[in-house]
């Protein structure tokens, strides 16, 4: 019986280190898994891509950025769903207006004669950080942003584990990258092309499926 006590009491102490060091690995990486964020990444960058392509491609088709000329307000489109934007978001302070993202798919629809899709962050539900994209337009001046766990050497830093990548017409890196100048930098599409560690999982995500 005492051995039963000593082995069981054994087996709890190394349960507990495994939680102490699987708690240590988690905090320091802003209490996400660093293999998911590691995939995630590399989807969000690639998302980017997606995204400022459709943008210059309406651009090029209509004569305006989306959503230009419709207000003289910074006009913003949070881009994710429900459960990824929070309902007590704190928004700007200064008066703006908000499209929500399924009005923007339609006036990209629409503008670009076939139906449009927006990527999603693969993180699916809010947390302490950032996880949808952002697009904001003011005059003539569009901004659009991902947010990342890491800096891959391209994005700035907001926060720890929490880094903002950022392209627009009125490009001034690192703040904001002009796109073109961006797709063609080497660290880019080092980062861009690494291969997801755990693909499967990233695939069957409903917004990511074919």
């Amino acid at each position: 019986m005492v051995k039963f006590f000593i082995g069981l009491a054994t087996v709890s102490i190394g349960i507990m280190a495994l939680l102490a060091i699987w708690a240590m690995v988690y905090a320091s990486n802003g209490l996400t898994s660093p293999k998911y964020q590691h995939d995630a990444d590399i989807l969000r960058l690639n998302d980017l891509r997606v995204m400022g392509e459709i943008i210059q491609e309406y651009k090029e088709k209509t004569g305006t950025y989306p959503l230009e000329g419709i207000t003289d307000l910074q006009h913003f489109v949070l881009i994710g769903t429900g459960e990824q934007i929070h309902p007590d978001l704190e928004r700007p302070d200064i008066e703006h207006e908000e499209t929500s993202t399924e009005d923007f798919e339609r006036i990209l629809s629409e503008g670009l004669g076939r139906e449009i899709s927006l990527p999603l962050d693969p993180q699916l539900r809010a947390t302490m950080k950032p996880n949808f994209y952002i697009y904001m337009i003011e005059s003539d001046r569009y901004f659009l942003a991902v947010h990342l766990h890491e800096s891959h050497g391209i994005a700035k830093e907001v926060g720890r584990f929490y880094y903002k990548l950022e392209v627009s017409n009125v490009a001034d890196p690192p703040m904001y990258w002009d796109f073109n100048e961006l797709m063609a930098d080497e660290t880019y599409q080092a980062e861009a092309s690494e291969s997801l560690e755990n693909p499967d999982y990233f695939e069957q995500l409903p917004h990511r499926q074919d």
